[in-house]
């Protein structure tokens, strides 16, 4: 890996790290005021979503490294993959636990908006960089 690849994945595993700090603060405070909106499995995602987070973006730098034309295609496939990936895990907690369905999907969907956009935002920062 190349140095300017090892800074931008430092400098997106700190800001990734951040998100999850205040995400898993958001949860907790939510928690503490309406225990009914939050699903008790939905702290555990904040890891499940920053392991998946951090696996992609850096499958992703390395992929940019050999050849950035290549990028887009990889960038296209791994989102693919990972919306596939998120919406297997949906289907089986929901059909694990159908009481706590309700809860459950709009707590995942909300993580899942908030590392959406960072990774976007970070993509879009990162692109201009090379």
């Amino acid at each position: 890996m190349t140095t300017t690849t090892t800074t931008l994945l430092k400098i997106y595993a700190k800001n990734l790290s951040l998100i999850t700090v205040l995400a898993g603060l958001a949860i907790y405070t939510t928690q503490s005021f309406k225990p009914e909106f939050i699903h008790t499995l939905l702290p555990y995602f904040l890891i499940y979503f920053f392991i998946i987070s951090f696996s992609f973006h850096y499958v992703l730098l390395k992929a940019s490294e050999k050849d950035i034309k290549k990028f887009i295609p990889y960038f296209m496939g791994a989102n693919g993959i990972k919306l596939m990936i998120y919406l297997f895990t949906l289907l089986i907690v929901v059909l694990i636990d159908r009481a706590g369905a309700i809860p459950f999907i709009i707590g995942f969907f909300a993580l899942y908006l908030i590392y959406t956009i960072f990774e976007v935002i970070t993509f879009l920062r990162q692109s201009k960089k090379y």
